[in-house]
């Protein structure tokens, strides 16, 4: 994300309210290690994110919860042949321990996959 970021930094500027707003969002994705814990300011943002993401990998990002929904498409690119164009859909889910997160389902060439909606507790912590 960072190097699609880089790549087109004025245009994700305006996109996402000017350059403080970007700055934020590039310190927000830089982690000094992947294994300490990472607090929820570092987490995605589907109003920061998706846009970003989409254009990432080419394929339209679909956030789905009861109180907002919002869908995401690329700017700048076409499909990659070989590669699926599927949505991915992000969908907002209660886990066991009744705390929410994010449960991702996408396709691809053999078929549709989904993240469990069990997530670690480590994760959930912070909310």
């Amino acid at each position: 994300m960072l190097e699609e970021i880089s790549q087109n930094k004025p245009l994700y500027s305006k996109l996402q309210g000017g350059k403080k707003s970007i700055d934020q969002i590039i310190d927000c994705l830089h982690v000094e290690d992947l294994k300490t814990k990472i607090g929820v300011k570092k987490w995605l943002s589907k109003f920061s994110h998706g846009q970003i993401l989409s254009s990432l990998y080419r394929r339209p990002i679909v956030f789905l919860a009861l109180e907002d929904s919002r869908s995401f498409l690329p700017l700048q690119l076409g499909p990659n042949s070989g590669v699926s164009n599927d949505p991915i859909y992000l969908l907002y889910v209660k886990n066991k321990t009744t705390k929410l997160a994010w449960q991702i389902i996408y396709r691809d060439r053999i078929g549709w996959f989904k993240t469990p909606a069990d997530f670690d507790d480590k994760l959930s912590d912070d909310l």
